[in-house]
């Protein structure tokens, strides 16, 4: 394909989030979200509206919309170009077996993030008993939080997976795919990262998106920075298995993980603590740098 598609995919999957994130501030305002990345007592209004959510939860999928419209006015077949971008299982156990460490990597990052909390001494706490307070529950807080923890991994390999897959045919299906042909690796993976993170600048600006105290361009920066973080290790699982199922698996294990992750630290500003903050850009940071190792002689950049 032409460069053309870069550039359609990208007019399709911004404008039509965009437009979403115009309706939704035309009809709420600027309301308070944490989205599913932060707990913060700033957004105090309670829930959004199902609506609210419900067209959230829509947006997620106009990446993959604007793969298939890219690839209709391209005329080009949608399946065999899909396969293509990755939307494959290919073999089974490559596949299952990259997806198994997509699932894992959030969960060794969210152990390095605690350590690092703990040798800088922010207090490291159970999130259920964060979440909870003192109430009577019929079993122990940390029996529960096990239990959440392996309700994350099965929301991870499943639900999440599909909703983040509305994304990730996108970001590491097409547009790294055609970016790497023409700039290698290296360059399309931090290009990558500042394309995803600026089409959700709209909702950390108008709505706080998973940084409640910063709707502004720092905001926005740090969005960035922790979407590098993210990319490195997403792309590198693309790049092993040849699907972007194993990217989307850590994407939803991420969401899945997240709300845990920003409880189980003692700080209030999101910029400092997990997973979206300089805690969480830390550890997957290292995450990353231990996939890039292991990974430095089986890929060629």
């Amino acid at each position: 394909m032409a460069p053309r598609s870069i550039l359609l995919c990208l007019a399709f999957a911004f404008g039509l989030a965009y437009a979403i994130d115009a309706i939704l501030y035309a009809c709420y305002g600027n309301l308070c979200i944490t989205g599913p990345h932060s707990v913060s007592p700033i957004c105090t209004t309670g829930p959004p509206p199902i609506e609210f959510q419900l067209s959230l939860a829509a947006r997620m999928f106009m990446p993959m919309l604007g793969v298939l419209l890219t690839l209709l006015l391209e005329k080009k077949p949608l399946i065999k170009s899909l396969k293509a971008y990755g939307l494959k299982i290919g073999r089974s156990s490559t596949c299952m077996k990259w997806s198994l460490i997509g699932l894992a990597l959030p969960y060794v990052a969210y152990g390095f993030g605690l350590g690092l909390a703990s040798c800088l001494g922010f207090g490291v706490r159970n999130p259920i008993a964060e979440l909870l307070g003192q109430d009577e529950l019929p079993i122990g807080r940390e029996f529960l939080l096990f239990l959440v923890l392996i309700s994350a991994a099965i929301a991870g390999l499943t639900i999440n997976a599909a909703f983040a897959l509305g994304e990730e045919i996108a970001w590491r299906g097409l547009l790294h795919d055609e970016l790497k042909a023409r700039l290698g690796l290296k360059l399309t993976v931090p290009m990558v990262s500042v394309l995803w993170a600026l089409w959700h600048a709209p909702l950390v600006v108008l709505f706080g998106y998973d940084y409640p105290h910063h709707r502004d361009a720092i905001g926005v920066a740090t969005f960035v920075a922790i979407c590098m973080a993210f990319s490195a290790s997403m792309a590198l699982l693309k790049e092993h298995s040849k699907s972007v199922l194993p990217p989307a698996v850590m994407h939803g294990t991420i969401n899945g993980l997240a709300g845990l992750m920003s409880l189980s630290v003692a700080i209030e500003d999101e910029l400092f603590s997990m997973p979206m903050g300089l805690l969480g850009m830390a550890s997957f940071s290292l995450v990353a740098l231990i996939m890039i190792l292991w990974s430095r002689k089986r890929i060629a950049a």
